[in-house]
């Protein structure tokens, strides 16, 4: 249940931050907003598994959720990211978001 619960947070938060970036857009909930919600929750446990907790993890998590925003982009139909910029803002303000569902959850 917590990790459905993880999905649609990951899932809201990507389509928060589609509406508050130009050059990311996503085409509805379902099934594109929860299938770029898991990838992005799966590639973000797989970050924290391997990372420790610091400053620098900051930096490393905003440059690999970039490159996730850039890559989920290329494979999910429907998701599109414009260009790098707009992954780097996403990826601040998912870094943000991520960290807020972890502090709360």
């Amino acid at each position: 249940m917590f990790a459905i619960i993880k999905v649609i947070l990951y899932a809201l938060l990507i389509i928060g931050i589609s509406y508050v970036v130009p050059g990311i857009s996503i085409a509805g909930f379902w099934p594109t907003a929860v299938i770029t919600g898991l990838a992005f929750a799966l590639l973000n446990a797989i970050v924290r598994a391997l990372l420790p907790d610091s400053f620098l993890f900051i930096f490393i998590a905003i440059i690999l959720n970039a490159i996730a925003f850039w890559v989920l982009a290329r494979y999910i139909p429907g998701f599109d990211v414009n260009s790098i910029m707009a992954a780097v803002i996403g990826s601040i303000i998912a870094s943000i978001g991520v960290w807020i569902i972890n502090q709360l959850l």
